[in-house]
């Protein structure tokens, strides 16, 4: 794609503000990465029922474990035998609260804005060495820039 841009910027003498110009850009900094999420949409149907199955076993399970633990405490309080409770009840019900975090964080959408900001960014990252011939960039960058070019050679 950049090659192309490259081609017409600088032989066939056309400008940005050409749509077989910005037309290219803007299609493939767009499309490539639609092209990559958008089948992805597939599977969010089966992500919200796998979490909403979890969150409901969960909250099963988590309420038997309550209510074992408030009965054991509660014993404990009435008898005055507070060495039936011990750290470990509370490391369970410690490692519950992660369970719930865990599931509760769970995405129906299997990407994120990060994810598919990079894929923008990787899709940007080709159209780089266009941009001297895009936007006017001050000399001492436009030196580095050949500078670079240089070393890649």
């Amino acid at each position: 794609m950049a090659p192309t841009i490259f081609y017409k910027l600088k032989f066939e003498g056309a400008t940005i503000s050409v749509l077989s110009v910005w037309g290219y850009a803007a299609s493939f900094v767009i499309g490539a990465p639609l092209l990559f999420t958008l089948p992805l949409f597939m599977f969010t149907r089966q992500l919200h029922h796998a979490k909403a199955h979890a969150l409901e076993v969960f909250q099963e399970r988590s309420m038997e474990r309550a209510l074992a633990f408030e009965e054991k405490w509660l014993k404990a309080c009435s008898s005055g035998n507070y060495e039936l409770m011990s750290g470990s009840d509370l490391a369970g019900l410690n490692a519950l609260n992660q369970g719930y975090d865990h599931i509760h964080k769970m995405r129906v959408v299997p990407f994120d804005l990060r994810s598919f900001s990079e894929l923008v960014g990787s899709a940007l990252g080709p159209m780089a060495p266009l941009f001297p011939y895009l936007i006017d960039i001050p000399e001492p960058w436009l030196k580095a820039i050949e500078e670079g070019r240089k070393l890649l050679r």
